[in-house]
């Protein structure tokens, strides 16, 4: 019966349709249905056979009857078939048109036999194009999730319509990325993809790079910390290529390799879009690192580029900074961990004197020593556009950073507010010049900290030449010039510790001392691997320690840090 006679029907009153149904007694088959031959028309038995061959029930008869259907007056308006049944033994309540079966288990319902009204989805039966035009994807994804046999990510079915979509560590596998690449190839809502760390393996990635290509919507895309290798990588490049609409692609950590990067070097040489790379921990080696440098040369689209902790070693490093000497559009790039070391440092310093583009430069944990901080400080004395240097974690002194402060103090058009000297320590003199650029402009630094000024006072040398004769004696004076007060430095309670800690304290102190006049002085308190430096201790500068400071002052009095001998103003107190 079809769905509208089916909704006419009901529409009738119970008593309207008692005096408008006629039934006949034409039954056999349905009269829509034109049988080829009348001989191929079933006959139905009227009894079950059980195994035995014996009669068991009465058969459900199916008999087809005729509802006609009439105005008032009692003209035929339509006529359309039903299905009746002969049923068995039972109760029918013309009433209710309910039939009550005596037994219940004569009769089955199986859903999967017929269909009815009520199993109707009645929002795509009225609106069928939602189905077949969701932009959103929900249905698609749904659709190859049960393909696929896969149980479907609700955080992704429930964030499908944001504008960032964000799935981090999800562990999607292989299947299930597959699965959420159908619906982004048509989803026009989602435009920061983020899909770090779900072990997306070289066969994903193409997958995904295949769809993706033809969706205009996703402006930035992150594959962060998966597995793409170097297929992977050949297939984002490949995106590049076909899309035109991507503005940031994050491919930290996937092992891509030093084979691809001639596929970047195709893939950005003329596209004018991308504005941020960042390919850090890739495995790209010196081989390598000769394609990106005709890319910095060639790409002015490009702004932000990371390249950091690959195995460009320094000839790599160095073509790196000769790129950048010819990049006009490039305004942060990461060259952290890459081995530059001093030749590489001579050409970073050679490309801030040319680059009039860049304003952030990562060049930290790169083996960069005094003579390479010296070559860095030749290029910023003539860099006018450079706001922010990170330079921490290398092995120059306070000397260097001194160097590289004093070239950013005489070079009057220098834009830099920022230097990250993390884990290098400065001197006061640094801090005072600090604080006199800070007065004219707004700049800052980093550092781990400053040191007291460890200049020894002339001593005569008469006087240092008998530490071997006076080694006490000798070593008090030198702390008193030092400004050290060893009654700080040292636990004035136990007065004993072990040689090595002994040394430790001492070689960490202002206290300027060979390692040679160390030894000689440790010889002469140790006794059995325990120094007993009570000799060292005045008892009067105990009892009364604020009488006894050297560089005392009507205002303040300077202690000394027992472990790195940074120096501390305090207040006296009477």
């Amino acid at each position: 019966m079809t769905t509208e006679a089916y909704l006419s029907a009901q529409s009738l009153s119970a008593d309207s349709r008692k005096r408008n149904t006629v039934l006949s007694p034409l039954i056999e088959f349905d009269g829509d249905v034109e049988a080829e031959d009348e001989d191929e028309i079933p006959e139905f038995p009227e009894f079950e056979l059980d195994e035995s061959g014996d009669k068991e029930r009465p058969f459900l008869m199916r008999e087809k009857a005729f509802i006609t259907e009439g105005d008032n007056d009692g003209s035929d308006t339509d006529t359309q078939v039903f299905e009746t049944s002969s049923l068995p033994d039972g109760t029918y309540d013309n009433e209710s048109d309910i039939y009550m079966s005596d037994d219940d288990s004569s009769i089955e319902s199986k859903d999967e036999d017929y269909e009815t009204d009520l199993e109707v989805d009645e929002a795509k039966w009225l609106n069928p194009e939602r189905d077949e035009h969701d932009l959103t994807g929900k249905t698609k994804y749904m659709r190859a999730c049960t393909d696929l046999g896969i149980i479907p990510v609700s955080y992704f079915v429930k964030h499908i319509q944001d504008k960032e979509l964000k799935m981090k560590f999800h562990g999607l596998a292989p299947a299930g990325i597959k699965a959420i690449s159908i619906p982004l190839e048509t989803n026009t809502t989602i435009e920061i993809l983020n899909l770090e760390g779900n072990g997306i393996d070289p066969n994903g990635a193409v997958c995904l790079c295949k769809v993706l290509r033809d969706n205009y919507f996703i402006t930035q895309l992150v594959l962060s910390e998966n597995r793409l290798g170097v297929d992977g990588g050949k297939a984002v490049c490949k995106l590049l290529k076909g899309n035109r609409n991507l503005e940031k692609i994050d491919l930290t950590g996937n092992d891509i390799g030093d084979a691809v990067a001639i596929d970047f070097h195709h893939a950005l040489i003329d596209n004018n879009t991308l504005k941020t790379l960042l390919l850090g921990n890739n495995t790209f080696a010196a081989g390598g690192a000769k394609w990106f440098k005709e890319v910095l040369a060639e790409n002015s689209t490009l702004e932000v580029l990371d390249l950091s902790w690959n195995h460009f070693g320094t000839r790599g490093a160095i073509s790196l900074a000769e790129g950048l000497q010819e990049n006009v559009g490039l305004k942060a790039i990461n060259l952290s961990m890459i081995g530059l070391g001093k030749p590489g440092s001579e050409a970073i310093g050679g490309a801030l004197k040319l680059n009039r583009s860049l304003l952030e430069l990562d060049i930290s944990l790169n083996r960069i020593n005094l003579q390479g901080a010296v070559a860095i400080a030749s290029g910023l004395a003539e860099n006018e556009t450079l706001q922010m240097l990170k330079v921490g974690s290398n092995p120059f002194d306070a000397d260097g950073a001194m160097i590289l402060l004093q070239a950013v103090d005489e070079n009057d058009g220098s834009a830099l507010c920022s230097i990250d000297l993390s884990k290098i320590m400065v001197k006061q003199n640094f801090a005072l010049l600090e604080e006199n650029i800070q007065g004219r402009r707004n700049f800052k630094t980093i550092n781990e900290g400053v040191l007291p000024d460890t200049q020894v006072k002339s001593v005569e040398v008469t006087q240092m030449g008998g530490f071997q004769s006076a080694p006490v004696e000798v070593f008090k004076m030198i702390a008193t010039h030092a400004g050290v007060q060893l009654e700080d430095l040292l636990d004035a309670e136990d007065m004993a510790m072990t040689v090595e800690e002994f040394k430790y304290i001492v070689q960490h102190s202002p206290i300027e001392i060979t390692e040679e006049q160390l030894d000689i002085l440790v010889n002469k308190l140790q006794n059995n691997g325990i120094v007993d430096y009570s000799c060292l201790i005045d008892e009067e500068s105990i009892d009364n320690p604020f009488e006894q400071s050297v560089d005392r002052t009507e205002d303040t009095l300077t202690e000394t840090s027992p472990v790195l001998g940074a120096s501390m103003a305090r207040p006296i107190t009477s």
